[in-house]
């Protein structure tokens, strides 16, 4: 039996810094339930290579568990994963892809639903038209815009301390904050009409009529509903393999929630008789 467990380090890429400011202004907007659509129209918007190695590797890592008694326990929230042909039943998100929406408070009538096509649709050219908007891409680049980078009211050269725009004149750790907070004005702005599409395009609960947001770990009262059947599954594979031989794979470690997969692994192998125990960082 092979448990593989894939960590949230799956989810970086060499623009960490910079998404990491996107969901600092979108949690600042109280919408970091849409950081999964947001990483996923970046995906598709530029040329991830490394992004695309990851998602081949997980591909041949499928290919050679078929045949066999496998389960995956997923901590990233990287919709790629969901086209590798895993063993149909086992792969568990417990974070969630936002695939799915809820109630935002999560009221007992109504459990998270699939999205729409049309639903998905609209949210992936939402997320794109915000990450334009907000400065993060330009268009017809496919790049990340950094901080001495496309920048249309300055310029810098380094070696030639060749310096123009609105805070030349300000020294340069000032100079280099006060461009920060421009910039996340900007993107707050964008994060606002963003966060308003969206919740336009989800609409409203059925049964209580508040806000519905995607099936998250980042929505403002997670619905764990919607991943409890597969959880409920992977208990009971976890139970049948004891006193069986288990090769535990952890591939990329889970910096936010440790205790569902490594910490879980770690016991798991110490009081597992015929287990083998094996970890992979992803870079």
């Amino acid at each position: 039996m092979v448990l593989v467990g894939l960590g949230d380090e799956i989810d970086t890429y060499n623009g960490e810094k910079e998404l990491a400011l996107l969901e600092s202004v979108l949690g600042e907007c109280e919408a970091a339930w849409l950081m999964p659509e947001v990483y996923d129209a970046l995906r598709k918007s530029m040329h991830m290579n490394q992004e695309d190695e990851k998602m081949r590797i997980l591909s041949d890592l499928a290919d050679r568990l078929k045949g066999k008694n496998y389960y995956v326990v997923c901590m990233a929230g990287h919709k790629g994963i969901l086209e590798i042909p895993w063993r149909e039943g086992r792969l568990v998100a417990p974070c969630g892809f936002g695939t799915k929406k809820q109630c935002k408070m999560t009221c007992e009538g109504e459990e998270p639903r699939d999205l729409t096509d049309i639903e998905k649709a609209e949210l992936s050219n939402a997320s794109e038209e915000f990450l334009y908007a907000s400065g993060f891409l330009s268009r017809g680049q496919d790049q990340v815009i950094t901080q001495k980078s496309h920048r249309q009211d300055q310029v810098i050269e380094q070696e030639g301390e060749v310096i123009q725009g609105k805070w030349s004149s300000l020294p340069p750790q000032v100079r280099e904050a006060m461009e920060l907070i421009e910039k996340r004005e900007k993107i707050r702005a964008a994060a606002l009409e963003y966060k308003k599409r969206c919740e336009n395009i989800l609409g409203t609960c059925p049964i209580c009529g508040a806000q519905e947001v995607l099936n998250v770990v980042q929505a403002p009262k997670y619905d764990q509903r919607g991943y409890l059947a597969e959880w409920t599954r992977y208990t009971k594979w976890l139970y049948g393999s004891m006193n069986r031989r288990l090769l535990i794979l952890e591939l990329g470690t889970s910096k936010k929630h440790p205790e569902l997969l490594q910490d879980a692994f770690q016991k798991m192998s110490e009081i597992h008789t015929k287990a083998q125990y094996f970890i992979c960082e992803c870079h």
